[in-house]
């Protein structure tokens, strides 16, 4: 029965190998769900029954021939291509069988001919070592495979655990009893400390990175929205001047004494023009285009923004820049708008010139505290990670222009400024 376990899980561990082994130098074939899992069971079933064989030759027979035609199965390749593949691997297995009977014979001296306990560790060191030479062939020939995604120091991490691990199967083999218990014990702690160093390390950069794409995301969608915003103003602006020549038309019909049609048409055009802001013109179209947009939004959101702006035609900043800030603060006292009563829905908005410092400000109502976490505001939304990225990028283009920011708060009101030289 020991034997029998043993042998399902050292075949499995091989299994295992193979699948990063092929990963590295093949590409996956697109399979039905869960076939990929079906053609490796089958994988797995077949290398046990071939270490059932006694017959050396026929074991290896076995064992290539249907390492070859799950490869088949699973992967894109020629015939010669797939079968070189299934060689080597088995090929590399196999030396490192031998590699590690060497070492513990004939370095360490140790009796590799020992009872089944101890010729288990034998043989889990040897799929150790043959995990080891698979993980340096997958990071020698890394850009062919799936794992290029993978930085240098992840991989001195990955090395270390098996390396770790033959070191201590090894000192068990050479030590006896107490000693043997003593290596094992304080190599499980250190490599319970390893690993939780590395997770900590990998979520701590997937976080940079998703903070990373989600700014880079959010910055590049607005200005592609903002661009496209005035490149349809200009658009409408042309169609405004158009109808305006059709005035005539009216004329013709007031002429007709069809005043009521006449009256109707010039309302319809003159609404047409107040809803999509003709009217707001701080002489800077990047500006105009955002509060025209944002009007619009906070209607939609039924909260009123009131504006209060002056000719901003000397702003020195990159339109980019001018988005991030403009759209950020709007759409940040909007949403807070939208967590209260509709009578306290009011967004004020300052754009102004003063003494050559661009002042913009946002003041809001608000119910309750604001909850802060190591003196950074913390959201109230469920989806945490995915915010907070805006008031970040606010403050990266501050510090761009080398410029201060300031949030005040009381029991009843949020006020965000931002103040840039000019």
């Amino acid at each position: 029965m020991i034997y029998i376990i043993r042998t399902l899980a050292l075949t499995l561990v091989e299994v295992l190998c193979c699948r990063i082994f092929f990963d590295t130098f093949l590409k996956r074939r697109t399979l039905e769900h869960h076939m990929d899992k079906v053609v490796l069971l089958g994988l797995w079933g077949m290398m046990f029954g071939a270490a059932c064989i006694t017959g050396m030759v026929w074991r290896v027979l076995v064992v290539v021939l249907g390492t070859f035609i799950c490869t088949r199965i699973l992967y894109n390749g020629s015939f010669i291509h797939v079968f070189f593949i299934s060689i080597a691997e088995y090929t590399l297995n196999l030396m490192a069988d031998s590699i590690v009977v060497f070492l513990l014979q004939f370095i360490l001296q140790v009796d590799v001919k020992r009872s089944l306990p101890e010729n288990t560790l034998i043989m889990i060191m040897c799929k150790l070592l043959f995990l080891l030479c698979v993980l340096a062939c997958s990071r020698y020939f890394h850009h062919i495979g799936n794992l290029s995604y993978i930085p240098d120091k992840d991989w001195c991490w990955l090395m270390v655990f098996p390396i770790l691990t033959l070191a201590l199967i090894a000192g068990m083999l050479i030590s006896q009893g107490m000693m043997a218990l003593m290596l094992s014990a304080f190599g499980l702690l250190l490599a319970n400390f390893l690993f939780f160093y590395l997770v900590q390390d990998i979520i701590k950069r997937e976080m940079n990175i998703r903070e990373q794409q989600l700014g880079e995301i959010q910055v590049r969608n607005q200005m592609q929205l903002y661009q496209s915003m005035e490149a349809n103003y200009e658009e409408q602006q042309k169609k405004i001047h158009d109808v305006r020549n059709q005035m005539e038309c009216v004329r013709g019909l007031l002429e007709d004494k069809q005043d009521s049609k006449a009256l109707e048409y010039i309302n319809h055009l003159y609404g047409t023009w107040e809803k999509e802001g003709a009217f707001i013109n701080t002489n800077h179209a990047i500006v105009n285009s955002i509060l025209r947009q944002k009007l619009i939004y906070a209607e939609q959101k039924r909260v009123q923004l009131v504006l209060e702006v002056q000719d901003l035609s000397a702003v020195r900043m990159e339109d980019e820049d001018l988005v991030i800030i403009l759209a950020n603060l709007i759409d940040n006292g909007i949403e807070a708008c939208e967590r209260l009563k509709q009578k306290q829905r009011v967004l004020k908005l300052r754009i102004c010139l003063v003494k050559n410092e661009l002042q913009i400000s946002t003041q809001n109502a608000i119910e309750g505290q604001v909850q802060k976490e190591r003196g950074i505001i913390v959201t109230s939304k469920r989806e945490k990670r995915k915010h907070g990225i805006g008031l970040k990028n606010i403050h990266r283009i501050v510090e761009k222009y080398n410029g201060e920011d300031f949030i005040q708060y009381g029991t009843d009101y949020f006020t965000h400024t931002i103040v840039i030289e000019q």
